[in-house]
């Protein structure tokens, strides 16, 4: 998807965030083990399916009819899970028009340490 859409950012690099973009400018933020190949067929299968978050903005803000988006890696973080899945905490949090789900909000709970007291 990363070429298929002018996206940008290495399509196989393993351990990345990533971002979609509508035509509209709402984005979905994501992050994956795998690589942005891999993800970016999972989001054509889902929308060939009819299902997922891609396509439920579709349906809501577009009359269930496809619209252009970019598929762009955002971040690369290897095996650091936590560090990636923070991150893309951060994104969903900060983005201004977002197409992820309310569950997907608050998916990464940081914890936090209580000091010497």
């Amino acid at each position: 998807m990363v070429c298929k859409t002018g996206g940008r950012g290495p399509c196989d690099a393993r351990g990345i965030t990533y971002k979609i973009e509508c035509k509209c400018q709402e984005t979905y933020n994501g992050q994956t083990s795998g690589n942005a190949y891999e993800r970016g067929r999972g989001h054509e299968y889902d929308l060939a399916e009819q299902k997922g978050p891609l396509w439920e903005h579709f349906e809501e803000r577009h009359g269930s009819r496809k619209q252009p988006f970019t598929f762009s890696v955002t971040g690369k973080f290897g095996n650091d899970a936590m560090l990636r899945q923070i991150t893309e905490a951060v994104k969903i949090r900060r983005s201004k028009s977002s197409m992820n789900r309310k569950e997907e909000w608050n998916s990464v709970k940081v914890p936090h340490t209580i000091g010497p007291g």
